[in-house]
């Protein structure tokens, strides 16, 4: 059965176009549409379903490990994840995931703002970004000769690197990227690294035509082999530009949906008049469960159970604290009279509780750890309070750091002082901490 598709793609600063015909698994009469507006293009499409495909910068890309399975399961909780992860608020994102495994979820996050510059019509029915349709689309056309793999694709200024193993996600980074940068270099050296890893070949797509030099010095820095799939293998007519791989992507992921992420959510797809009567209905009817459900458990034997649980907690932390102890009537007393005692032995022997600058630092180093990418600049230290400041790759790993900082126990107070976009790209930051 022969079904016509179409996609509109962005790619840089520019929208363009693309139609094809789809049948069983055979691409042909293609229609490159002109580079020209978004308004033109979804003008020309607007007679027909069609997909769309952003730049990759515009969202997060993401990869979670959950101990359950099941998109419902997952739903619950996914948000919460992403929002713990993101620099700014869940509540201005549009999120979207795939479980690409047991409890294995490829996720992204857009902020609405953008979706709604776009200005979703009905007949939109996917939107993604494009490292994501390009990836459907390298899936769709079982490019990969091995089960275990890497995708590599760079679309403008963003890099998206991913390691599968039997087809599951067991690796992802997301980060801005330059040929001035080394961090392409740096995750291959981690993911050649780690010996869970398993990768038989490695696949790179470029949107930028820079492909070949990553391609060359990744290859001659790791002793490795590259493939750089070219569209003129499956398709057989007319001109392929590298955003076309996004394009076919978004375009074959029209035709199933559920097979992989698509921002459209509720909040962007048109609601017929019945439809928001009946969630009205079941809006206050689900309130008002609510109220039942919170009325039935204040009740007399709720209180009596918290109370009789409070009267007896302080012999509880009592017994606890001291297992051998005989029973007393006055544990607040008790618990006084033990701290004063420890007090005055800590007093008395003087104890110098302040770190060593190098333990400080090694202390920082260790809970930092390699799964951030940072580079120190400058590193102080005295009797009251360190200071550290570098760069790293985004806004949500100087939230990483600060949180990896807060775990030292001798470390409190910690501040970021300044956060902000440096040369390459890169987040230029600086914190302070007391001891």
């Amino acid at each position: 059965m022969k079904k016509r598709v179409s996609s509109i793609v962005q790619h840089n600063e520019q929208w363009h176009g693309a139609s094809f015909s789809v049948t069983g698994h055979e691409l042909s009469e293609f229609q490159i549409l002109p580079e020209n507006t978004l308004d033109v293009l979804k003008d020309t499409l607007k007679e027909s379903e069609h997909a769309m495909s952003i730049n990759t910068s515009s969202g997060y890309v993401m990869h979670f490990l959950f101990p359950f399975a099941g998109r419902r399961k997952i739903g619950l909780v996914i948000n919460n994840e992403i929002g713990n992860v993101l620099p700014s608020g869940i509540d201005d994102m549009t999120t979207s995931f795939q479980e690409t495994g047991k409890g294995n979820v490829l996720s992204v996050a857009v902020p609405e703002d953008i979706i709604s510059e776009l200005g979703i019509n009905k007949n939109l029915n996917i939107l993604t970004l494009n490292t994501l349709a390009a990836l459907y689309a390298f899936k769709w056309l079982n490019i990969a000769d091995r089960k275990d793999y890497a995708f590599i694709n760079i679309d403008g200024s963003v890099a998206s690197v991913m390691v599968f193993q039997q087809d599951t996600l067991t690796y992802l980074r997301h980060f801005f990227y330059s040929l001035e940068s080394n961090l392409l270099l740096e995750t291959f050296e981690e993911i050649l690294s780690r010996r869970e890893l398993s990768v038989g070949a490695y696949y790179m797509f470029n949107s930028n035509g820079e492909v070949h030099l990553q391609k060359e010095l990744i290859e001659k820095n790791f002793n490795i082999e590259i493939t750089t799939p070219s569209l003129k293998t499956y398709i057989k007519e007319g001109d392929c530009p590298e955003w076309l791989w996004a394009g076919i992507g978004a375009a074959l992921l029209s035709i199933s949906p559920k097979d992989g992420i698509n921002l459209l959510s509720s909040k962007q797809k048109q609601a017929s008049p019945v439809n928001k009567v009946f969630l009205a209905v079941g809006g206050g009817l689900a309130a008002l469960g609510i109220i039942v459900v919170l009325m039935y458990y204040l009740n007399y034997s709720l209180k009596a159970r918290a109370y009789s649980y409070l009267v007896s907690e302080q012999s509880k932390i009592y017994r606890s604290v001291f297992p051998k102890a005989p029973p007393v009537k006055d544990v607040g007393r008790v618990f006084e009279d033990k701290i004063k005692s420890l007090e005055k032995d800590f007093s008395g022997a003087g104890i110098n509780v302040s770190m060593p600058p190098l333990q400080v630092f090694a202390e920082i180093s260790s809970k930092i750890g390699n799964q951030i990418d940072i580079k120190l600049n400058e590193f102080t230290c005295d009797e009251k309070e360190f200071g550290i400041s570098g760069t790293t790759v985004s806004f949500a790993s100087v939230e990483k750091i600060k949180a990896s900082l807060g775990q030292i126990k001798e470390i409190k107070n910690i501040d970021i002082q300044s956060a902000d976009i440096a040369a390459g790209k890169q987040i230029r930051f600086k914190i302070r901490g007391k001891l």
